[in-house]
């Protein structure tokens, strides 16, 4: 995991600690380790990498349900248009200080690409899957 020293250190333990999941297939994505299912998902989809990402609590700001699902239905909207594939998925803080966020794991998106995505949204940090290597929380 890369490490962004402007980052609140309570901020890194949430984002560190968070319960990354996907909806179809059910899969869980554990920053820093292997996940064979991951390779599996990437393999079948012809793809070498995805990353997750939401548009919920920009700057890692609680916002309201509504204005964290008008923000999600946005960030659905510019991967629909640019005909990204993606599946849907969660995060959850599992001391349920934070409330569940909505996320999109996107298939086959070069990292640089959504990292200007995840920014254009407020998000501090994204986690990052390629074939055969751990998944990465990368900070923006």
């Amino acid at each position: 995991m890369n490490r962004n020293p402007n980052i609140d250190e309570q901020l890194r333990e949430y984002y560190e600690s968070a319960i990354y999941e996907l909806d179809q297939p059910k899969i869980l994505l554990i920053p820093g380790k292997l996940s064979p299912e991951m390779d599996v998902l990437l393999i079948d989809n012809n793809v070498y990498c995805a990353s997750l990402l939401t548009a919920y609590n920009p700057r890692s700001v609680k916002q309201t349900a509504k204005e964290n699902r008008i923000k999600q239905l946005e960030l659905l909207k510019i991967v629909a248009e640019q005909r990204i594939a993606f599946i849907l998925g969660r995060s959850k803080d599992p001391l349920g200080k934070w409330p569940e966020e909505a996320q999109i794991l996107l298939l086959g998106i070069e990292l640089k690409k959504v990292v200007a995505l995840a920014a254009e949204f407020g998000q501090a940090a994204i986690l990052h899957h390629q074939l055969n290597q751990p998944t990465e929380l990368v900070w923006l």
